[in-house]
């Protein structure tokens, strides 16, 4: 069964899609030294999985583009910045 959600429903739900990675990844900072990556990193692909299970295809894009970002900046060495400085 599908929902049909108007269109401001649709523009809150992508939204969210984007400020709730953010919000996870900010969570785990000061975690980050005692959690492993691939504990936090699940904890992303559920937030992009609820994300895309609303049924509106732009907020799984948006959750999985903004958890990505938001990986990079705030969980991966050197932090707070999107480069990386060494090969691995």
């Amino acid at each position: 069964m599908r929902v049909h959600l108007s269109e401001r429903s649709r523009t809150a739900v992508v939204a969210g899609a984007g400020a709730v990675p953010a919000l996870v990844c900010a969570a785990m900072v000061p975690f980050r030294a005692r959690i492993e990556n691939t504990s936090i990193a699940l904890l992303l692909v559920l937030v992009v999985v609820s994300a895309a299970a609303t049924g509106v295809r732009w907020a799984g894009i948006v959750a999985a583009l903004s958890g990505t970002a938001c990986w990079a900046f705030f969980l991966t060495q050197p932090y707070q910045q999107i480069i990386i400085t060494e090969r691995g």
